[in-house]
């Protein structure tokens, strides 16, 4: 005990700023922040699935959990950003000024990059775990062939595993640090108070209104289930950043009536959704909303559009910055952008018939 005791006060003595690397290198996991939501999803769709199959066969064995390696799955795809990387070193100013960028920083560069990884995301589960995509979404990303149907282990125990469908999570909500361990936040109640408003003052819950466009329910799903469990981390956050990718261009281009009508409909209804959760927020501080569209400043209707869209946030009483990425007239959106592989998605609720769940 007096050793343990030591060690406590040892830390505590410690300049602030090295506690908090501490804090940090503690928090960290075998994969990206990014999967933490997703983790979360997983282990409660087991644990659901547990306590069901029990519940009808209460002699049976437990069921044995079996989960996706996050980890793995990372290293393959960072190789492959690392190895890109080295072939097409480019400068980021030069970006901005030949894409016409009214605002580009690193952020923007940092989301896209996770956006891509992401998409790359589904062909690397089908080769680990072989996953299937039950919500219906990217067909060509997800040959995942992963079922939540019961498998059978060699000592006959069920083996549950989640539902592919998680996968998609890291596309909608996310966290930006991972959550410090419970065995620091009971060291003693100083270091508790001060572990908290570390991760609060690091961490930011990031939410995509525009991704997955074609599955609007499950989106809302992902939304409701973090707001409303025991302990949400929308009871703990104090700063949110929301991306909004529209793609008025083709919109205006596509030849499609439902699309000009629904579209934005289900859009509000994103942003409304978004909008009820950040409300259950009570120690929110700033809210920073990106805008990304492929028309230039100059089209008024597409900042009329933006400024009603970035307006709604306004009801929340908070610090607010509002950020753009527009892509001027006439200009080709490059590979990594973000309103390029939205369009993908855009086009895809039209290849499948107007399909929206």
């Amino acid at each position: 005990m007096a050793s343990a005791s030591n060690e406590r006060s040892l830390l505590m003595e410690l300049p602030l700023e090295l506690r908090h690397r501490i804090f940090e290198a503690l928090s960290a996991r075998g994969f990206k922040e990014k999967y933490i939501l997703r983790q979360w999803f997983e282990r409660k769709d087991v644990e659901d699935q547990i306590a069901e199959y029990m519940a009808n066969d209460p002699s049976a064995p437990v069921p044995h959990a079996k989960y996706f390696s996050h980890s793995k799955a990372r290293r393959t795809i960072d190789d492959q950003d690392n190895e890109e990387e080295d072939m097409e070193p480019e400068d980021e100013d030069e970006q901005s000024d030949e894409m016409d960028v009214e605002e580009d920083d690193d952020q923007e560069e940092e989301q896209e990059n996770d956006d891509e990884e992401d998409e790359e995301e589904g062909d690397d589960e089908e080769d680990d775990d072989g996953n299937e995509d039950s919500e219906g979404e990217d067909e060509d990303e997800s040959g995942d062939e992963e079922s939540d149907e019961e498998e059978v282990t060699n000592d006959d125990r069920v083996v549950v595993v989640p539902h592919s469908k998680w996968r998609h999570v890291p596309k909608i909500i996310r966290l930006t640090k991972c959550p410090p361990p419970p065995e620091l936040l009971l060291v003693n109640k100083e270091l508790n108070e001060q572990v908290r408003a570390w991760y609060c003052k690091m961490s930011a819950l990031e939410i995509d209104v525009t991704a997955s466009f074609g599955h609007t329910s499950f989106f809302e799903t992902c939304l409701d289930e973090i707001a409303g469990a025991s302990s949400s981390v929308i009871k703990s956050i104090t700063m949110a950043k929301i991306t909004l990718v529209w793609d008025t261009a083709w919109i205006r281009t596509a030849g499609d009536e439902f699309i000009t009508v629904v579209f934005p409909t289900l859009r509000h209804l994103r942003i409304t959704k978004v909008l009820e959760i950040l409300k259950q927020a009570p120690y929110l501080e700033k809210v920073t909303v990106h805008w990304h569209d492929t028309v230039g400043a100059e089209d008024l209707e597409g900042q009329s559009d933006m400024s009603q869209c970035l307006g709604e946030f306004l009801q929340l009483n908070v610090e607010l910055e509002f950020k753009q990425d527009l892509i001027g007239p006439g200009k080709i959106p490059r590979e990594k952008r973000l309103a390029l592989a939205r369009r993908a998605e855009f086009q895809e609720v039209i290849e499948n018939g107007h399909d929206l769940c």
